[in-house]
This record gives C-alpha cells, sequence and structure tokens, in this order.
C-alpha cells in the first residue's frame, strides 16, 4: 500500500504531536506544583497577586485533567478494556480535585484559606500523579513510539 507523502508527513507529524503532548503531560504536574506551592506562600504572607496566580493555576489544571478525559481515557480503553476501573478511579480522582480546587477558591475569595487545605490539595495532586505514572502514562509513551 501506498500511503503518498502527505499521508507520510501527517502520520510522522501526529506522531510528533503525540510526543509533545506525553513530555507537556508529565511537565505540567512539575509546573502545578509549583504554582499551588506559589499559592501557600502568597496566602501566608504575599497576598499581592494571589488571585492571578490562582486563576492561572486554575486555568492550568483544568486544562490538564480535561485534555486527559477527552483525548485520553477512552483511547486507554479502547487498548485495555479490562482496565475500566483503573480509568473511572481517575476521572474520580479528577473530581475530587476539581472539588477541592473549587472549595480553596472561595476560601482564598474570603481571605480564610488554611495551609492545611493548600496542602491537602497539594498532597491530593501529587497522589493523582503517582496514579498516572504507574499504568497511563507509561502506556501514553508506548503508544507513541
Amino acid at each position: 500500500m501506498n500511503l503518498g507523502m502527505s499521508a507520510v508527513a501527517n502520520i510522522q507529524s501526529t506522531a510528533l504531536a503525540d510526543r509533545n503532548r506525553i513530555s507537556r503531560l508529565h511537565g505540567e504536574h512539575a509546573i502545578l506544583e509549583a504554582r499551588i506551592k506559589d499559592i501557600h506562600r502568597r496566602a501566608y504572607g504575599e497576598w499581592t497577586d494571589l488571585d492571578a496566580v490562582w486563576s492561572q493555576f486554575t486555568e492550568e489544571l483544568e486544562a490538564h485533567l480535561t485534555f486527559e478525559e477527552r483525548e485520553l481515557f477512552d483511547r486507554f480503553l479502547r487498548e485495555h478494556p479490562d482496565e475500566e476501573g483503573y480509568i473511572r478511579t481517575l476521572a474520580a480522582d479528577h473530581e475530587e480535585i476539581r472539588a477541592a480546587v473549587e472549595r480553596l477558591g472561595i476560601d482564598i475569595q474570603l481571605h480564610v484559606v488554611r495551609a492545611e487545605a493548600i496542602d491537602a490539595l497539594l498532597g491530593e495532586l501529587r497522589q493523582h500523579a503517582i496514579w498516572e505514572a504507574e499504568l497511563f502514562y507509561p502506556w501514553l509513551e508506548e503508544a507513541v513510539r
């Protein structure tokens, strides 16, 4: 079968885009952790620009979660239908993270945020990243080779 040059270029472009997405997903975990630490610091001393930092964090987090849900979960399940429970757990984690972010955002707006709430969200994000690193991201890396 002769794919033609444009089809080959399209396949190569798609593979490169997928590799870039994987790299981006890994990097986003570190960026999100750095942002939440910055939020912690600002909430306990430097309220300057806290709203802007919080908005940036929530936008980046939502983009990250939404990308995984819309672009990756179904793709993963097509290849690993026996791992539906794993994906359900990741999706439930996403909803728990969103709920924690919403509660924390309200506390920030009211200037009543507590260190424990920020630390709990950071812990939740770290645990979620570990869950993803165990099976989900290795599959994704293999899928784009």
